[in-house]
């Protein structure tokens, strides 16, 4: 299936031969000699759908089964193949792998594979594409489907088993699920059920992989539901990723207010929670800055600390401070001090001290950390 430029599309195999693509056309290559290795190659992205028309057969009759192939890998990536697709057919199971003339019996015990291609997993009914444990991701949608009526469905997640307890579906996370081991493997998979509205998984910080199945009588079908995103986030499914930049010119706080707005960013002013989970992140593009000002000041009158309002403006010299609660906060050691000391906060960016804050003279040069909060689907 040809994309928006034009596209010379060679097909390799059993007899070469090369087409020619406008826009959106599309061609169709029978694969005669299942003896024989085939390849594609095009001189513009294409995306490669491989089926059969007799995939399936139920009460006698053929049906077709379609999944899209990975393009090539330059090194092997793994694949994992979850317990949970799993529905008493396991001895009819097998793996087509690229490279692999013979499909492959699926083995229970070693539920591992490793290629540089596709990974497909078939038992009657279904054809799945496996997603690469390199190509998993934060969060994943699955779109409602009320013509399906009353065929059950469900998700299968997996995920490290380090990271189980955070997995979301929707707003919350999994309510009690019981996780099962991808022997061999530090991932484990679970079922979720499924209604017919939208449904959306998510990850605040791993990445993991989503796949939708249903049943009718006894055959299974199914996809890899689609990849929302590959950013995480504390607050929800990303749809666009946050924006962060680290000044490179030491200046004072409120001339570090004015350099992020001049960018259309803020001074960063995130809870002690979401600070903390980004500032790893800092110290991996920085590993020698030690501090950066962030966007928290406190009264001078009470030593009450508040946050940057963000929708605030320079008004006789003073930036207005959103005075609601500050909510979590992330001070280091003996910090803060006294109203009489530091007015203006800064992070620290060592890992030895927690990343955490101080009090600081708001006259202080240090470099300022610019924000823009991530757009989320939830």
């Amino acid at each position: 299936m040809n994309t928006g430029a034009a596209n010379d599309v060679q097909w390799k195999g059993d007899g070469d031969r090369t087409v020619s693509l406008a826009p959106f056309e599309l061609a169709q290559f029978w694969m005669s000699n299942v003896a024989a290795e085939y390849e594609v190659v095009a001189s513009e992205p294409v995306s490669v759908l491989f089926g059969h028309p007799c995939f399936t057969i139920f009460n006698c009759t053929c049906g077709m089964l379609v999944t899209p192939l990975d393009p090539e890998s330059a090194t092997e990536l793994n694949y994992f193949i979850p317990p949970d697709f799993m529905t008493g057919i396991e001895k009819q199971a097998v793996l087509l792998v690229a490279g692999n003339r013979s499909p492959l019996p699926y083995d229970p015990d070693h539920p591992a594979v490793q290629s540089v291609g596709s990974v497909l997993f078939h038992i009657p009914g279904l054809l799945l594409s496996i997603l690469p444990e390199e190509e998993f991701a934060a969060c994943f949608h699955i779109q409602g489907n009320g013509y399906l009526g009353s065929i059950p469905r469900f998700a299968v997640v997996v995920v490290h088993e380090d990271h189980k307890d955070l997995v979301h579906h929707g707003t919350i996370p999994l309510d009690a699920p019981v996780w099962s081991p991808i022997l061999t493997t530090h991932y484990v998979s679970t079922r979720v059920p499924l209604n017919h509205e939208k449904h959306v998984f998510w990850h605040p910080k791993s990445m993991m992989a989503v796949y939708e199945l249903g049943t009718n009588e006894t055959t299974l079908f199914g996809n890899p539901a689609p990849i929302i995103s590959k950013s995480t986030s504390l607050k929800g499914c990303v749809l666009d990723p946050e924006l962060v930049n680290i000044g490179v010119e030491e200046m004072g706080w409120v001339e570090s207010i004015r350099f992020c707005r001049d960018l259309g960013l803020e001074l960063a002013a995130m809870d002690g929670v979401e600070l903390r989970f980004l500032a790893p992140k800092l110290h991996a593009m920085k590993k020698t800055l030690a501090q950066v000002w962030i966007g928290y000041r406190r009264s001078s009158l009470t030593g009450d600390w508040y946050r940057l309002n963000q929708t605030g403006h320079l008004f006789q010299n003073n930036w207005l401070l959103d005075k609601e609660a500050v909510g979590v906060t992330h001070w280091g050691e003996g910090e803060p001090g006294g109203k009489e000391e530091g007015q203006c906060a800064m992070m620290r960016l060592d890992p030895d001290k927690d990343f955490g804050w101080s009090d600081e003279s708001c006259c202080t040069s240090a470099v300022p950390l610019c924000y823009k909060p991530p757009k989320l689907l939830l």
